[in-house]
This record gives C-alpha cells, structure tokens and sequence, in this order.
C-alpha cells in the first residue's frame, strides 16, 4: 500500500523528477485515476494505492506526463492556464496530437474544455479533454 503523499516523495526523492519538472499536478491526477479505477473492483479503501492498482498509477503518470509536455508547450506565459489566444496558436500542434479542429470551431471548443467556466484551462480540464480525444504526443512513441 503506498499514500499519495509516499507516491509523490517517491517520485520527487527516488525518481529527482522535481527537477526535471514539475510534476505534482501529474502526480495527483494520476493517483485519483488509480484510486477511481481501483474503487470498481469494490476495495472501498480510499486511503493508499493498493498493488492491484500501482500498474494503473505508473501508466497514468505516463500518459499524464505526454499531457503535461503539451499543456506546457500551449501555456505560453508560464502561468499555468492556457487562455483562448495562447489555444488559437495552437491549431498545428492540436492536429499532430490527432484532434481536427476547424478554425471557426476553436472558440467552441476551448469552452467545451474549460468546464469551469474561468475562461481559462486549467491542467486537470485539459487531461480530462484529453483522454477524451485520445491525444497522442507521437514525438515520444517507440519505433
């Protein structure tokens, strides 16, 4: 059984992936899919990240981390949120992610993923989209 605070020191102090990035954001999402796909096997054990689960926990922080590489390369300003006019440039790099969206159809779609309503897309909105559309950061596939 691991916590999410072990899952995350784990990741941090063994992995030094801190320094690469920073990855908490992946890390928390990445948890919950474990624990929510977990919670269908019936364990009702909400607390840690059962064996069962830890592939799910370790495929999840891989794909989220794919996200997080474009997430970051939409966010231009560096602040954490992607706004309409940083997801307009993004158009080219939406298509090469296998998602077609007509120009006319960009200020739609940028609603449809900030489901807040902030005007702003916040990490966890864009995952969610995200694995809606099966995005796919082909640049890091294996040959």
């Amino acid at each position: 059984k691991l916590s999410y605070s072990e899952v995350e020191k784990g990741f941090s102090d063994v992995l030094k992936l801190d320094a690469v990035l920073d990855c908490k954001a992946v890390i928390k999402l990445a948890y919950q899919a474990a624990k929510k796909k977990g919670s269908k096997s019936g364990s009702g054990n909400d607390a840690y990240v059962e064996f069962r689960e830890f592939r799910w926990l370790l495929m999840s922080v891989r794909q989220y981390f794919e996200y997080y590489q474009m997430f970051e390369k939409m966010d231009d300003s560096g602040d954490k949120v992607v706004e309409l006019t940083e997801f307009k440039k993004v158009l080219p790099y939406l298509e090469q992610w296998g998602v077609q969206i007509k120009p006319d159809d960009l200020e739609t779609t940028f609603k449809e993923i900030d489901n807040n309503g902030t005007g702003k897309i916040g990490f966890s909105e864009f995952v969610t989209w995200a694995l809606e559309k099966g995005l796919d950061l082909a640049e890091d596939d294996d040959e």
